[in-house]
């Protein structure tokens, strides 16, 4: 069946060859593939025209996607400012809208007062306004996958019953999650030491950074690694397949090797501290696992807490070296607050939930207050979906009466 499926999907995909290249051929002729792209630049954009006079300014502004998804942030009277915007010296042909907003928060008095009413500081509003423009410009276009690619990699049957893949959502990354993502890529395209293991303290993001490398995955956002699928495995679980250490290393030999095989897999180890040491009850592995580290290039990614990291894996010099440390850290106040307008993204757009930013910025400052026993963003993401599940039930925007 496999066979001919492959036989198929090559003979599609020579099908699909051909009139690719006819039709590269018509387009560099005709080249209509760059007007969607010169439409939204222009959109994207402010032109000399949208500069004549106030009421083509306020249109272009009105009209851009920016401001669309800006205005779900206030309350109706930011609507109404609309009708006060006058460019000035500071906005240029050229410029981005993005940037033509934050020149109307510095010159429009009438958007600087609205604001200082609201309790947001300058800062608070460039970061969501440069945040929205992120996430307007963040989608690239979906690229199908050759036909017959997924039938090119072996089966992950033995891996599946122990561990679980990753699909990723699809979910909005806010430019620090982002950068975090594109180092974990640089450090897995390797063709050797190709391994990462994220460290950091409970609640900081060490999860949600995989969850984030599946979504980006998943979306096409990282072309380089688009055959790739991430498989989670549990640690706790790998060491209850066996009543006998010698039983466990057999059955993490066959994960391993099932892994590597397929050829398509990422895997990622949650609480790998827990299989690199004897100590306190654990189980070391590290030896199977150094092996494969050795001769696979099978990238592998660990997950473990600062403390576990220092007590238990550092001192295993010879398994670590196969490793790039990460240091997820806890994020400041302005990033926690990037965080929470990528979460409020994507409650407006899979719950319909919309979110003040007002709202926002409380949840930032006040989940410090509140919750003591956890750090951010979790303590912020916590606070922001208890309020969210309040809002949903009352069909209502996000706002803060605490």
């Amino acid at each position: 069946v496999r066979f001919f499926l492959l036989i198929a999907g090559l003979t599609g995909f020579a099908l699909y060859t051909t009139f690719t290249v006819l039709t590269t051929l018509v387009l560099l002729i005709i080249p209509i593939s760059s007007i969607p792209k010169f439409q939204k630049q222009k959109n994207n954009t402010i032109l000399e025209s949208d500069l004549k006079s106030p009421k083509t300014f306020q249109d272009k502004i009105a009209k851009s996607k920016l401001y669309k998804k800006l205005k779900t942030f206030f309350d109706e009277d930011f609507e109404d400012l609309l009708e006060t915007y006058k460019p000035t010296v500071d906005i240029k042909p050229e410029q981005k809208i993005a940037d033509a907003v934050l020149n109307l928060a510095k010159s429009s008095d009438e958007l600087t007062t609205y604001l200082q009413k609201q309790q947001i500081k300058p800062e608070e509003f460039q970061i969501l306004v440069t945040t929205l423009d992120h996430y307007i410009n963040f989608k690239p276009a979906k690229h199908l996958a050759p036909l017959g690619q997924t039938l090119s990699f072996g089966y992950t049957k033995t891996l599946e019953n122990f561990a679980k893949p990753i699909t990723g959502q699809n979910q909005y990354l806010t430019k620090t999650e982002k950068e975090a993502i594109d180092q974990i890529e640089k450090i897995i395209l390797r063709p050797q030491n190709n391994n990462v293991i994220l460290s950091g303290e409970p609640g900081v993001g060490r999860h949600a950074t995989i969850e984030n490398l599946a979504s980006a995955i998943a979306n096409s956002h990282l072309p380089t690694l688009s055959a790739k699928q991430l498989i989670y495995l549990d640690t706790i679980a790998l060491a209850g397949t066996g009543k006998t250490l010698i039983e466990v290393k057999s059955n993490f030999e066959s994960i391993l090797k099932e892994a590597e095989h397929a050829g398509n897999v990422i895997l990622v180890i949650d609480q790998v501290d827990k299989i690199s040491s004897a100590k306190d009850e654990r189980i070391d592995l590290s030896e199977v696992l150094i092996f494969t580290l050795r001769e696979s290039i099978m990238p592998t990614i660990g997950i473990t807490t600062t403390d576990d990291f220092n007590q238990y894996l550092r001192p295993n010099a010879a398994l670590l070296k196969y490793f790039e440390i990460i240091d997820i850290e806890e994020p400041n106040q302005d990033d926690t607050l990037q965080i929470l307008i990528g979460k409020a993204l994507n409650s407006a757009y899979r719950d319909k939930v919309f979110s003040n930013l007002n709202a926002l910025t409380e949840i930032a400052k006040r989940s410090n207050q509140l919750i003591k026993d956890r750090k951010q963003p979790e303590k912020a993401i916590v606070l922001f979906d208890e309020i969210k599940a309040d809002a949903k039930t009352l069909t209502q925007k996000i706002t803060i009466d605490l």
